[in-house]
């Protein structure tokens, strides 16, 4: 059965494909207040490969459970793809139409990421002006997808029953959820910086207002720090993920001098914390000098390494602004949902993007003043998505 999302207020499935498993959740609308009706999130059994068949698979076997242990309404979903599956890249472009940028971004993804243009799903956002010796040149976001890659994820949706009506990249969902407190005139110049800690890698993002305005993907992310404290510990693979979720449990006790094997592993994963720093701060500056932008207030981490110990004050200290864990989940009422708060997850940091696809059918967010990455509902190769929703 299809279910008018719209007419009903309620909204449709935030599908957050993930590196680790998939995470679903949707929400109901009732005077501008949103209720978390159902969530649910499957881990994948094994890693995600490159075999259609084994990927497609995986991702279908998560998916019915995931739709089996929570009461979702309809068959409507928004997914984003793991960020390791998306291409992302910023260039700077003559200005132009929106309809030559189309032609135009389709051949500058090609070159930039040296895939076929024929492989290639391709959008972007305009970030904004900026100033290249005497000229005024756009800078553009570019997000792209292989299509088989694209399409296996599509074909899954289709497989259990759900009908995609738009692919979004999972920093514009957290975005999305991120910022949803921003809607006043004056807030629209707000700067907020996002940094995601996942599995696969750290997505860092800055806002102004409710856009977009810069994004990078930084490789370092929650394998890294597994695999740092497995050789530091002489841990296989699991063990050294176990540790770390004990870890987390237990953030807000930071590593003391009396806790042999806290400490060891702290001082593993210590250089690549401070790396992920460093690069965090770069970020930040070229924000500020390419768009002479304000620094943000504070930076919200989120993502399932997000209350990794030490984490947020080391991002403190190489950003010279105040970060910490975010709670994407903050005003939203999460009880009918039953939703388990585990200490480690109390915050909810893991669903933010799931929270961000799932509000994107909200009345707060029908209008749109940015290109999104959109919909391409084909079961074998995504077609040209409507363009605009946010």
């Amino acid at each position: 059965m299809r279910w008018n999302f719209l007419n009903n207020s309620i909204l449709p499935i935030g599908v957050d494909l993930g590196a680790s498993g998939v995470k679903l959740m949707q929400m109901h609308e009732e005077g501008g207040l949103l209720r978390v009706t159902a969530a649910s999130r499957r881990p994948f059994t094994r890693p995600l490969t490159d075999d259609p068949e084994q990927r497609h698979a995986e991702i279908e076997r998560a998916l019915r459970a995931a739709l089996e242990a929570s009461p979702f309404r309809g068959d409507v979903c928004v997914v984003a793809p793991s960020t390791s599956d998306l291409l992302v890249r910023a260039v700077r472009m003559p200005a132009m139409t929106d309809e030559e940028r189309q032609k135009a971004v389709r051949w500058e993804a090609s070159e930039r990421f040296t895939v076929p243009m024929e492989d290639l799903e391709v959008e972007w956002i305009r970030a904004g002006e900026v100033a290249q010796g005497h000229d005024t040149r756009d800078e553009v976001i570019l997000v792209a997808s292989r299509r088989g890659v694209l399409a296996c994820c599509l074909d899954a949706l289709l497989a259990v029953g759900l009908r995609p009506v738009a692919v979004d990249a999972p920093f514009l969902a957290s975005a999305r959820n991120l910022t949803r407190s921003l809607r006043r005139q004056e807030d629209q110049a707000v700067v907020q910086m996002i940094i995601d800690v996942g599995l696969s890698g750290t997505t860092v993002c800055l806002t102004r207002g409710r856009e977009v305005a810069f994004i990078k993907p930084v490789a370092i992310g929650g394998r890294d720090l597994n695999r740092a404290v497995g050789e530091r510990l002489s841990l296989d693979e699991d063990a050294a993920r176990q540790l770390r979720l004990e870890r987390l449990s237990d953030s807000e006790q930071p590593a003391g001098p009396g806790d042999r094997v806290n400490r060891a592993a702290y001082e593993a994963v210590r250089p690549l914390l401070h790396e992920l720093g460093q690069e965090a701060a770069l970020c930040l500056r070229y924000y500020s000098v390419t768009f002479r932008g304000a620094r943000p207030e504070h930076v919200s981490i989120i993502g399932g390494e997000a209350r990794e110990p030490n984490l947020a004050s080391i991002l403190t200290e190489h950003l010279k602004v105040e970060a910490r864990v975010a709670s994407p989940l903050d005003g939203i009422d999460v009880t009918a949902a039953q939703m388990r708060l585990e200490r480690r997850s109390a915050s909810l940091t893991e669903w933010a993007v799931a929270a961000g696809l799932a509000m994107r059918g909200a009345s707060m967010f029908q209008v749109s003043t940015r290109r999104r990455p959109a919909a391409a509902p084909a079961k074998s190769a995504p077609a040209k998505a409507k363009r605009g929703a946010a």
